[in-house]
């Protein structure tokens, strides 16, 4: 392969790298704009913080909610 042609062909790869870099970078953007718009959340790591209380929350919540229906399953057994 001649010189030129190998510096097209670098060339084009450069090209085709950076478009994909940029794409990444636009996606991103959008992404951390989502997160602050609709979770007030200011980066990344602070929506995943945010992802972990909010599980937390939910396992309470569900465990909560299991005892209450045991509780009023005792109180009124299904006699069907």
């Amino acid at each position: 392969m001649e010189l030129a042609d190998r510096y097209k062909q670098i060339k084009r790869q450069i090209e085709t790298a950076q478009q994909e870099a940029d794409r990444a970078a636009g996606a991103l953007q959008q992404i951390e704009e989502r997160l602050k718009s609709e979770y007030n959340c200011n980066s990344i790591a602070e929506a995943e913080k945010k992802i972990k209380t909010l599980t937390k929350k939910q396992e309470t919540v569900e465990a909560e909610f299991e005892k209450a229906l045991e509780a009023f399953e005792e109180k009124w057994p299904d006699e069907s």
